[in-house]
């Protein structure tokens, strides 16, 4: 009897510690996948918000990646270069699909927040996936693949659309119209990102009053601005000149971060040095703080075309007829435009935001401790991020240049 029991108890610690072994194993290569994320995320940021000085912008970084590191997977030679390198893609291909399943898998299994991350690809009638292909973007990415007749463009951007409206709470509407679509259309590529948190501690609705919110030197106006106080992480950037709030949602993991410069026009030197805006570092610039809190109310939608931002990071081979697809199928493929359009309302109650990005395809030719509370007041243009900081990762970010609501 007492050979069995030393029997049963070893082979249990065996399960035990493989189990541990392989746990850890999964939490390692989705951290390499957020860091490449977040190597790309500032980057990428930078040039969108090149193009949208002065004005609100909201986007989803995280939407973005997905999609073209799926793009990038049926890639080869420069186009595969270029790509891999701009969106900072490890070269272990294994470890690189199993951290995408593991942010993907996460995100159907989050509670207290509303949060959806999904992918689609079209694929023309009569045209074959690569068998392999295939496989790894219904694994790894959770993508299907749908016919589209491109024949039929107006049916055929409803179809699109209405995938698009199912996997955004209808937020996001006509990423594709039908000018979109010809015969020289082969494949459309989609993610979308759907976001919905209630704030851990609301915001009263009876100390939202119109304050004075600074455009410019020159110019202020009055804006709706929401009130609260309590115990916030709060932390001073004194390299970027900045402070910045973290509120949270009732999933702890998830928080609105709000970077407000110290000066009135100070948001893009900020912008510009965002490498320091990485959820992991603010993370550690921050600390628990007394905090009265004043954030104005906003609601932004933004239309972007991606393919300009994408060639200033060094990915111009894919829009050119020399692009190289053929992991994805035997014909000749070339990215006609990359779209992206978001949204983004932040009221009492919490915060809702979403975002779609396709792929067109076609045929080529330190922590302050002060004495008293300390007042954060967003009166001016500020920075704003969504952050899921258990795997410090910015699923939206922008700018609020002039508070709408």
């Amino acid at each position: 009897m007492k050979l069995v029991k030393s029997n049963s108890t070893y082979f249990l610690t065996l399960l035990l510690c493989l189990s541990s072994a392989i746990a850890k194993r999964k939490v390692e290569v989705v951290t390499v996948v957020t860091q490449s994320a977040e190597e790309f995320s500032s980057e990428f940021f930078k040039k969108i918000s090149a193009a949208y000085a002065n004005k609100n912008v909201i986007t989803s970084p995280l939407s973005a990646h997905v999609v073209l590191s799926m793009a990038a997977y049926g890639a080869r030679g420069q186009t595969s270069n270029q790509m891999r390198q701009s969106l900072h893609l490890p070269e272990n291909n294994t470890i690189t699909h199993q951290g995408f399943e593991g942010i993907i898998k996460r995100y159907q299994n989050v509670k207290s927040v509303v949060l959806k991350v999904a992918n689609k690809i079209y694929v023309a009638k009569g045209m074959k996936l690569e068998q392999r292909y295939k496989h790894l973007t219904a694994r790894t990415f959770k993508s299907e693949a749908s016919e589209l007749e491109v024949d039929r463009p107006t049916k055929a951007a409803q179809y699109i659309n209405h995938w698009v409206g199912r996997n955004t709470n209808d937020k996001i509407h006509d990423i594709i119209v039908p000018s979109d679509i010809d015969a020289s259309t082969r494949l459309i590529m989609l993610n979308a990102v759907y976001f919905k948190g209630e704030w851990l501690k609301s915001f009263d609705k009876k100390l939202t009053v119109e304050s004075q919110f600074h455009i410019t030197e020159e110019i202020q106006k009055n804006v709706s601005t929401m009130f609260t106080s309590g115990s916030f992480m709060y932390g001073e950037l004194t390299d970027l000149k900045a402070k910045f709030i973290e509120v949270p949602y009732k999933n702890g993991d998830f928080k609105l971060v709000v970077i407000v410069p110290n000066d009135i026009n100070g948001l893009d030197y900020v912008i510009q040095n965002s490498t320091a805006l990485k959820p992991e570092y603010l993370a550690k610039s921050a600390s628990k703080q007394e905090v009265h809190l004043y954030l104005p109310k906003f609601k932004i939608e933004s239309t972007i075309d991606l393919k300009e931002p994408l060639e200033k990071l060094g990915m111009t081979n894919m829009f050119e007829n020399t692009a190289n697809f053929s992991g994805i199928a035997k014909e000749s493929l070339q990215v006609s435009k990359v779209l992206q359009k978001a949204f983004i309302e932040v009221n009492e109650h919490g915060s809702e935001a979403a975002a779609a990005t396709s792929i067109n395809f076609v045929l080529s030719a330190a922590p302050v401790v002060p004495v008293a509370p300390i007042e954060f007041k967003a009166d001016k243009p500020f920075l704003f991020q969504i952050n899921d900081n258990k795997l410090g990762l910015t699923l939206f970010t922008g700018t609020v240049n002039d508070p709408k609501i």
